[in-house]
């Protein structure tokens, strides 16, 4: 299998590249960005065979598609993504390409789905997977596994945290872009739009994060989890950069947080999923076992899709358990206690 990585070079397309390297069925993997530079990559894949470099315009429609042609799937880590993934995704079409990108800009997303994206994806017969990352992504499907589990889920709240000396260049582009103007929220079973960066709360993760200020931002999870989990009243989006000031926490660590509400067998239904860890990696891992479950025939959709309407819970989690992750779940039951008839 060829895996052609859009912005390779960049941090996250390298974090993908090192997901991949080591499996079997990858036989080659080509970085292509604007800067093809090696001494920008690191080590372990500046003198790995697989690897190859580059120089793209992920904007050049003709240039990329040409290039993607040799591929089986193009990866886009290429950020910041409302000014690159509609444009990779359409270069994929042309080159009739899987495509997976690690999208997490709301805009990029509404243009996806108001574009041709879809019906050209599904008339080449290809998969266009977006938000394939952490958040969104891992937290997606994460969803998915307990609303699976549930009769009925009305309320899903997902939450992260990182911090600020984490982020740099695109990611750093997106951090301030996310919480201006309004932004995309459900609630009440409604598409809504709210200030970005209201909505001021703390949320508790794991240690070292600990206890963390989160405030809504523009996720795409608004947009796609109610096309995907039916009967949905809220879905909310929120998180927290964590200032230089405070990075005894951990410079490099981020968290998530996914708690899904709902009902099973008439009882009221918590669940909740922590995880923490390196935000780079982390991204990189979740878009790395969504290609080897492409090559593996196990993602069927056809057209734009995104994680929750497409990727197994139990092989994506199984596969992100087996590199290493750890997550720390709970579950309440809420029921009411009734008398019993004796007769």
């Amino acid at each position: 299998m060829k895996v052609f990585i859009v912005g390779g070079r960049g941090n996250i397309g390298q974090e993908v590249a090192l997901g991949l390297i080591k499996q079997e069925g990858i036989e080659k993997i080509i970085l292509g960005d604007i800067d093809i530079d090696p001494a920008g990559l690191r080590d372990r894949l500046r003198i790995n065979k697989k690897i190859s470099l580059i120089k793209i315009d992920a904007t050049d429609h003709g240039g990329l598609a040409g290039m993607l042609k040799d591929a089986d799937v193009a990866v886009n880590c290429a950020g910041p993504f409302y000014k690159t993934a509609a444009a990779v995704a359409r270069a994929a079409v042309t080159a009739k390409v899987d495509c997976i990108d690690v999208c997490d800009d709301y805009e990029a997303v509404e243009t996806l789905y108001a574009s041709e994206i879809d019906k050209a994806a599904r008339e080449a017969g290809i998969t266009v997977l977006t938000g394939m990352g952490s958040d969104p992504g891992t937290n997606n499907i994460i969803a998915k596994w307990y609303a699976q589990r549930l009769d009925k889920v009305d309320e899903i709240s997902l939450f992260w945290a990182v911090s600020i000396t984490g982020l740099a260049g695109a990611a750093l582009e997106h951090s301030l872009h996310m919480t201006a103007g309004k932004i995309p929220q459900f609630l009440d079973s409604t598409p809504a739009y709210v200030e970005g960066g209201t909505g001021e709360e703390t949320v508790q993760f794991p240690d070292p994060l600990g206890a963390c200020m989160v405030r809504y931002v523009g996720h795409p999870q608004p947009l796609t989890m109610p096309r995907y989990i039916k009967g949905l009243k809220n879905v909310i989006v929120k998180g927290g950069i964590l200032p230089a000031s405070q990075e005894d926490r951990g410079s490099s660590v981020s968290g998530l947080k996914v708690i899904v509400k709902g009902e099973r067998k008439g009882k009221q239904v918590t669940c909740t999923a922590e995880m923490v860890g390196g935000m780079g990696p982390g991204t990189g891992i979740s878009a790395s076992i969504a290609v080897r479950m492409l090559s593996a025939g196990d993602i069927k959709v056809k057209g734009l899709v995104a994680p929750e309407g497409c990727i197994d819970p139990e092989r994506f989690l199984a596969a992100l358990l087996k590199s290493g992750a750890r997550i720390y779940q709970t579950e309440t039951v809420t029921s009411v206690l009734e008398e019993k008839d004796e007769r």
